[in-house]
């Protein structure tokens, strides 16, 4: 895979704000850009939640971003000014509390070092979110970058994969590139 293919992804959003910034399951962080668009999903009956969405059908809807960043099976740590807020292993609130900080904050950079299987998100006023792996797997999907027509995921071997909108890596080979350090930034 050639790395032009993942600086022609991100450029879609770098210096463009981060909104709706927050800690999802876990300490999952995602991260919305670009124009907002509604999702409206077919009702459905949800049989292992408690009386009334086991009986009555519901239509789940969500506002999400043309892009979507989703910090998914990584260690993580966000700094303001290079100061430690939070990271994966911090309590729920201080993890949430850390997302409003890059909530509206404007993406300048990118920077993805392969051998160290770690990135650098870097923000206009002081944010900074590293991602690395020192707790899971080998092999496992870090984060996973959502456009409208295709997904591009890293993994913890500094690995890409570049497939369809849903982000499925099943049965989807990862690729090394042609670079060891890749760098996003403003032009």
């Amino acid at each position: 895979m050639k790395s032009q293919i993942i600086h022609e992804s991100f450029n879609h959003i770098i210096n463009q704000h981060a909104w709706n910034v927050n800690k999802g399951h876990g300490s999952f962080l995602t991260f919305e850009f670009g124009t907002p668009e509604i999702e409206i999903k077919k009702p459905r009956t949800w049989e292992s939640l408690p009386y009334p969405m086991n009986v009555y059908p519901t239509r789940q809807t969500s506002i999400h971003g043309q892009y979507h960043l989703w910090i998914y099976c990584c260690n993580w740590i966000i700094n303001v000014d290079g100061k430690h807020i939070a990271n994966d292993e911090s309590n729920d609130e201080l993890i949430q509390n850390a997302a409003n900080l890059l909530n509206g904050q404007i993406l300048k950079s990118v920077q993805i070092d392969i051998n160290k299987a770690s990135a650098k998100f870097n923000f206009d006023l002081g944010g900074e979110l590293l991602t690395f792996n020192n707790n899971y797997e080998s092999g496992i999907e870090m984060w996973m970058f959502f456009m409208p027509d295709k997904t591009l995921t890293f993994n913890n071997k500094g690995e890409f994969c570049f497939n369809g909108i849903n982000g499925n890596t099943q049965n989807t080979d990862f690729e090394k590139i042609d670079t060891e350090l890749i760098n996003i930034k403003t032009t």
